[in-house]
Formats: structure tokens, sequence, C-alpha cells
């Protein structure tokens, strides 16, 4: 690892403040959508690109809403053991193509995909657990357990703006009913102020022209560059592998009017039924371009 890459690995074990399992269990359930803790709305968010890659092999209807009847011990039903697809929901870029679902944990560069990390829980609906947190996954245990995807920004609009916001990191949680997001620079600083988007199908604020979805709401990064969205009921997986209904990604306003920096898109994410709200954690990098590939990323104990 180069020198310049080594404050991201201290920035990753301040910012994702894990617990044995992985999860920070501080924050509670609320509302689906609104923001937890001390995290405020804004109205800025960021345009993306049209996507190119996007690496899963199974995703899912994502229209259903949040609303705020989630219960913060269980779902209302469990997930089914069996890894049930559902039908693929509208994306960003609907012409995306599927990615090889066996690519190893390899860092967050534009040729790699995210490194993907699993907890341990005593809810194995989906399959075994690991017997230890930060246990390394690939992205075929991401689809068949949540069949959730990801997506690089489109290369022509990382090249014109010179910046992206690459997702390198998924962090398996269990506990705390909210989806925590991790926005750090190219040395693995935490970036404050940054607005996050956090999409559901009944979101009431618009987004820009160029962005992932067309609603959403959204968020702003505080001093360890994170900002959290409740997780409600409505955000638990019909079935393993069928896709949540939310989609998260960076929307820090470009330069140009209507306009926001390229971000990577992570989608279809939600809970798992029949666990403690079992879910996805994401880190995203602020990565100038041209530059070097993000080194791999290793979940912070």
């Amino acid at each position: 690892m180069t020198p310049a890459r080594a404050p991201l690995l201290a920035a990753l074990a301040a910012s994702l403040a894990l617990t044995p399992a992985c999860g920070d269990d501080s924050s509670g359930d609320s509302g689906g959508g609104s923001l937890s803790a001390s995290a405020t709305a804004s109205a800025g968010t960021s345009a993306t690109a049209t996507a190119t890659a996007t690496a899963t092999a199974s995703s899912s209807d994502a229209s259903t809403s949040g609303d705020s009847s989630g219960d913060a011990s269980s779902s209302a039903a469990d997930t089914s053991d069996a890894s049930t697809s559902s039908d693929t929901s509208t994306s960003g870029d609907p012409s995306t193509t599927s990615g090889d679902p066996t690519t190893g944990t390899t860092g967050g560069d534009a040729d790699g995909p995210p490194a993907i990390f699993r907890t341990p829980d005593v809810a194995p609906v989906c399959g075994p657990t690991p017997a230890d947190a930060c246990t390394p996954g690939d992205l075929a245990w991401l689809a068949s357990e949540y069949g959730s995807t990801y997506t690089r920004a489109d290369p022509d609009a990382v090249a014109a703006a010179g910046v992206v916001y690459r997702l390198i990191a998924i962090v398996e949680r269990v506990g705390p009913s909210n989806l925590d997001v991790f926005v750090v620079d190219d040395l693995g600083a935490p970036v404050v102020g940054v607005p996050v988007a956090f999409y559901y199908s009944t979101a009431p604020d618009p987004s820009r022209p160029d962005e992932w979805y067309p609603v959403k709401v959204s968020g702003v990064t505080e001093a360890e560059g994170r900002v959290g969205f409740a997780l409600a009921s409505s955000a638990y997986l019909p079935a393993c592998g069928a896709g949540g209904p939310h989609a998260v990604w960076v929307s820090e306003p470009g330069m140009e009017p209507d306009t926001t920096v390229p971000s990577d898109l992570a989608d279809h994410l939600g809970m798992l039924g029949g666990t403690e709200h079992r879910h996805l954690d994401l880190l995203f990098q602020r990565t100038p371009v041209p530059g070097d590939p993000v080194d791999a990323v290793h979940c912070p104990l």
C-alpha cells in the first residue's frame, strides 16, 4: 500500500465504528427515508451520468415506498430461504448489463468491484453466516443474499469532471435499522458537508436531470463523513436475492448549473426479513481522475 493510501484504512476504522458484528448499534428505527440522528436534509443533490457497468446477478422492483411502519426488531414476514428472483427494477440506466458474479473482493477502482464484507448473525435466513466479523464476501454472495447491485459512473462524464465518487466498500451490518453512508477523500479523510441521495419510489424531492433516479431525499455528511437514512418495514426483501427498494449515490453539485459530480450508484438495497435489520452500509471515496487505482480496502475491526 502506498503511503498516500494508508490514511484510508485509519479513516475507515474511525468512521465505520463497527461492533463485533461489523455494525454501529447506536441508531434506532424510524420512518423509511428519514434522516437518522443528527443528519440534516439537503435540497442540493448531485448528478451522475448514465452508467456503464453493473455487477449483479439478480435485481428487484424498486417501487416499494419508504413508509414509517417499520418494526424495530424484526420484519413482518421472514425472507424466504430460497433465492427467489423478482422483476428487474427501473434503475438510472435500464441498459446496464450484468458483470461477473464470481469476481472477488479487490477494492474500489473502476475496473473491479467494491470490497464486500459479511457479518455473523444468529438468523441465517438466506444461508449460513460467517463465524468471524468482517469476513470477505463476493458478488455472487451479494446477488444471492440481497440482490443488491452497483453501477459505475459514466466514464465520459468522469473524464470531463476530473473527479468521481467511487463506491469502494460494502459492509454488512446487524442491529440498527438505518443505512449509513460514509464519504472519504482520496487520502481517506472524512468528507464533511457533501450531499448524499437516498432513493425510494415515493421520495418527495426531485432530482437533477443527470441523477440516477428522478426522486430522492438527501442528507449531508457530518464530522465523521457519515450520513444515515432510516429503513422502514417496506425495506425488507420479499425473498433472498430479490433486491430492496432503495438506492444511494453521492450528489455533490457540479460546476455547471443543474449538474452534479459523477458518482457510482448502489442499488436494490434493503433488509433481510427475519433478521434484526441486517443490511448493507456503504463507503464512497472522492477520487481524482486520472489517478492511481484505489488500493484494496480492508474491513476495520
